[in-house]
């Protein structure tokens, strides 16, 4: 539209302008020297036009000449990065098929050239990753940092997680320490601290690590609950080698909210009771029953040695009275009264139990007790059936330990294969 009103307006001021030169006619007159020339008016506007569009048209020529070598190079340029941007596609598609080597070798290539650099390393890094090329995967990731430096803190969180997967906790460590040090709150690095640590079996340093992931709501309630389980269960385990003084200095280094964990409590007394301070444990184990009932503080009050047993008996029928058909309450007085040499009240319990539930320990101490009294029948038979129990029990729903067998009666492999 606009290019036809262009033309209707030359069209209109031409004939305008023919009109104008034939009624006022007139001449210009150009004099050099000897040399005069005349023309018409109409004549020298004409040429005068014609030599502007010329000498216009000259001037675009000479500037698309002596701007040609940057076009070129813009061209050339152009290209290289519509090549290079077909590599990094081929080079996902070929990373997803599996062909690691090739994917690698794609990307590479163009990585200089083209638009996103960072995403051809990344493609690189995870191809090196595969091959298990450690190395040259550090290396493509520090490429890509060098290109994108606000990048830095996200490619250093994907090395350490790439170097956790390969198992080099030591190296997937240091980089998240590094990432701490520039964002100390970050959650992503906080997680995987915490999990690397387990993972090294580093408790004191998960322990360390569990005010900042509480702190920051980095684990749900129930995760974070789990992970302040694991870590004090395993810091009593290694203070229990180490002697009473090292368990008490454990559990006094527990947060309040640690400490009333069902199962760092069963844990700690169950420690106590090893290292033979069963009365402080039957104390812990008491207190913590008679405000939170948990079947893992029933089944370590069933480990107590104390002397005498009947007090532990005293305090097991009192909750009968309230749970009578409690399993683990009732094999706990059955392990009681077992120390006790109360044959017939252990029987009874023992019996009891079973029947709420047939679990390896309750029939293996129950043929205890049937082998005690003389009744050998009885005896084998509960035996053959906690074997079978045992054989098919699913992992993770073992019972007690077997702190729960009085001590004399622990048998050797060998008297287990005569009794059966």
């Amino acid at each position: 539209m606009k290019r036809l009103f262009l033309i209707l307006f030359v069209l209109l001021f031409s004939v305008v302008a023919a009109l104008w030169f034939d009624e006022y006619k007139g001449y210009a007159l150009f004099t050099a020297g000897p040399w005069t020339v005349q023309m018409s008016l109409f004549v020298f506007a004409g040429g005068f036009l014609a030599l502007w569009f010329a000498l216009n048209a000259l001037w675009s020529l000479l500037r698309q000449l002596w701007f040609m070598p940057a076009g070129v190079r813009l061209w050339a340029g152009n290209r290289r990065r519509v090549k290079a941007r077909k590599k990094l596609v081929g080079g996902l598609m070929l990373l997803a098929e599996g062909r690691n080597e090739e994917s690698e070798k794609a990307v590479l290539q163009g990585a200089d050239v083209v638009d996103l650099p960072l995403l051809s390393y990344l493609v690189a890094a995870f191809a090196a990753q595969r091959q298990g090329a450690w190395d040259s995967r550090d290396q493509y990731l520090e490429l890509a940092a060098i290109g994108d430096k606000r990048a830095q803190i996200g490619l250093a969180l994907l090395q350490a997680q790439l170097q956790m997967q390969a198992r080099q906790w030591v190296q997937a460590m240091a980089k998240l320490d590094w990432v701490r040090e520039r964002a100390p709150n970050n959650h992503h690095a906080l997680r995987l601290l915490a999990e690397s640590a387990e993972a090294r079996q580093d408790w004191e340093r998960l322990a360390k690590l569990l005010p900042d992931l509480r702190k920051n709501g980095v684990l749900a309630a129930a995760e974070l609950e789990d992970v302040e389980t694991r870590t004090a269960q395993a810091r009593l385990h290694v203070a229990v080698e180490q002697g009473s003084e090292q368990i008490e200095a454990v559990w006094r280094g527990l947060t309040r909210d640690q400490k009333r964990l069902p199962g760092v409590v069963a844990l700690y007394a169950q420690s106590l009771i090893r290292v033979g301070q069963s009365e402080q444990a039957e104390h812990l184990l008491r207190g913590g029953l008679e405000k939170d009932w948990d079947p893992r503080l029933v089944n370590v009050y069933a480990e107590l040695d104390l002397n005498p047993a009947t007090r532990t008996s005293e305090v097991l029928e009192r909750w009968l009275k309230d749970r009578p058909e409690d399993p683990d309450l009732l094999f706990a007085a059955g392990c009681q009264a077992l120390r006790s040499e109360q044959l017939g009240s252990a029987r009874s319990y023992l019996e009891a139990a079973s029947r709420q539930v047939e679990r390896p320990m309750i029939l293996c101490l129950l043929g205890d007790v049937y082998e005690r009294l003389g009744e050998s029948n009885k005896a084998r038979d509960s035996y053959r059936r906690a074997l079978a129990k045992a054989l098919w029990e699913e992992p993770g729903r073992s019972s007690v330990s077997l702190l729960a067998v009085p001590p004399a009666k622990v048998r050797s492999p060998a008297e287990a294969e005569a009794v059966a």
